[in-house]
């Protein structure tokens, strides 16, 4: 089994890539669009840019999202969806899900591991760091920092709705 991380790349090109490969598995990994948008901002709180971040990313998630589930259809089994909020939530299901799509089982040290990076015992608040301390905490911080009325209005865009209904962000609310 190998692996490759690829960051936001983008779901359409991978059309060709799985015609080429019929051995390739995609895990397409996910986190709500608007916990994204306030983690750009890098500790900084303005609704403006919040809005326009978020409403931005919606568009290219959307298109991510109409990919994958094209490529779901033609290719079944090769490209899972998982949700960044539900691995920190339930780590351990979600650990199996992911080493599932590959036929495996997730070792100890995995496992191990994961845990540790999600719940660390001392806490490192860099911005780009790995370990946190209680990362299910803080996951959904963006909804304490912007007004009701923001918040609709991301909510509300059609971008938005359209990737939210689909990953299942809207069903939490």
């Amino acid at each position: 089994l190998r692996v490759a991380k690829l960051l936001r790349i983008k779901l359409p090109y991978l059309k060709t890539v799985l015609q080429q490969h019929s051995d390739m598995f995609v895990v397409h990994y996910v986190r709500d669009p608007r916990a994204i948008a306030q983690s750009r901002l890098f500790g900084q709180v303005d609704e403006t840019k919040w809005i326009l971040r978020a409403k931005s990313l919606c568009r290219e998630m959307n298109l991510d999202y109409q990919a994958a589930e094209e490529l779901k259809s033609l290719y079944p089994g090769m490209l899972l969806t998982l949700r960044y909020e539900d691995l920190v939530r339930k780590p351990a299901t979600y650990q199996k899900i992911l080493y599932g799509h590959f036929d495996k089982e997730p070792t100890l040290r995995t496992q191990h591991w994961i845990r540790n990076v999600l719940n660390a015992t001392v806490s490192d608040e860099r911005p780009f760091t790995l370990h946190r301390k209680n990362v299910a905490s803080r996951m959904h911080v963006w909804k304490n920092l912007y007004s009701d009325d923001a918040i609709r209005t991301v909510t509300s865009d059609p971008q938005c709705q359209t990737v939210l209904q689909g990953l299942g962000y809207l069903d939490e609310e």
